[in-house]
């Protein structure tokens, strides 16, 4: 038998991060029923600290849009004291071509 199994660990909030319907956008939702001061930090691994807020509201929802930030990996940070909730995104450019035959 294995007793060096660690308790599963579910914090008080949640944290959900959606599609928007901005190209570059996503909406972050945080659950927070116990009303708990959270600590929001959304960051870019090149670009540093972007967004750095305080979340007093029981359900929080914004979007956020991107348009104007470099491709590159970010994280979302939720946290309240030992509990934390980190979400990754990735924004990539996709860019396209097309070819029209004109009679």
């Amino acid at each position: 038998m294995n007793y060096d199994t660690k308790p599963v660990y579910y914090p008080s909030f949640d944290v959900s991060v959606l599609t928007s319907k901005i190209p570059a956008g996503f909406q972050l939702q945080v659950s927070n029923p116990l009303n708990k001061k959270l600590h929001l930090q959304i960051s870019g691994r090149h670009q540093g600290v972007l967004i750095d807020t305080v979340i007093n509201d029981e359900n929080f929802a914004r979007i956020y849009n991107m348009k104007e930030a470099e491709d590159g990996s970010y994280m979302i940070s939720v946290r309240s004291g030992k509990e934390k909730v980190e979400k990754e995104v990735e924004l990539t450019t996709i860019s396209s071509r097309n070819l029209i035959i004109r009679d």
